[in-house]
């Protein structure tokens, strides 16, 4: 018969036993924690990170490229403008300077743009004759670009096509003096973001 004492034992036998299963080999040991090499924050909120994002300051609802900078939009517009010369006559009169106004305002509005001044003629007298009158017209606007608004000359390129590309076939005056025009080509890139489209509509039944 067991007695009391070797109840005891036994019992302490086993506890023994039980300890050491628990503090055997299963120790875990806590790893060193982990420095963060890059910043991973998105503080512009365009969902590019810190670590990979070129432009800081993206305009939220903005179409984004992988370096976290907005898109920006082309712009190409041609204006004609309705400044009149009078025949073999590259002088511009004052009264015409609100139009070459409209081109300045334009370059003002997008620093990244510039234009092309296209002298045109009608086809009164030579060829030769009009294809310098032509040039002399479009680099008469640019001077008032350069002179009067403040326009860098380097964003101002000029051309005369002379009596080569009339837009009025006649042979009358009025044909005349609607050849005798200047065009202005702008080109550029706007500095204002292009937005993402984000709204939807439903068709109800």
């Amino acid at each position: 018969m067991i007695n009391r004492n070797q109840v005891i034992q036994v019992t302490i036998t086993l506890l023994a036993l039980m300890l050491t299963a628990c503090t055997g080999n299963n120790i875990v040991k806590q790893e060193p924690k982990v420095k963060q090499l890059h910043n991973l924050g998105d503080y512009d909120s365009d969902g590019v990170i810190k670590a990979r994002d070129n432009c800081e300051q993206t305009i939220i609802g903005s179409t984004i490229t992988n370096d976290g900078c907005g898109t920006v939009r082309p712009i190409a517009e041609n204006l004609q403008l309705n400044v009149q010369f009078e025949n073999a006559s590259a002088s511009v009169d004052f009264s015409f300077y609100d139009k070459i106004a409209t081109v300045a305002q334009f370059l003002n509005k997008y620093p990244q743009s510039s234009v092309l001044i296209e002298g045109h003629t009608s086809q009164i007298g030579g060829q030769v004759f009009n294809q310098k009158l032509s040039e002399q017209r479009a680099n008469a606007i640019a001077n008032v670009l350069v002179d009067n608004y403040n326009i860098e000359s380097d964003r101002i390129s000029t051309v005369g096509h002379g009596f080569e590309q009339r837009i009025n076939l006649g042979e009358s005056a009025i044909a005349h003096a609607e050849n005798r025009r200047i065009m202005a080509e702008l080109t550029g890139h706007s500095e204002v973001a292009d937005m993402i489209w984000t709204i939807y509509t439903v068709d109800s039944e």
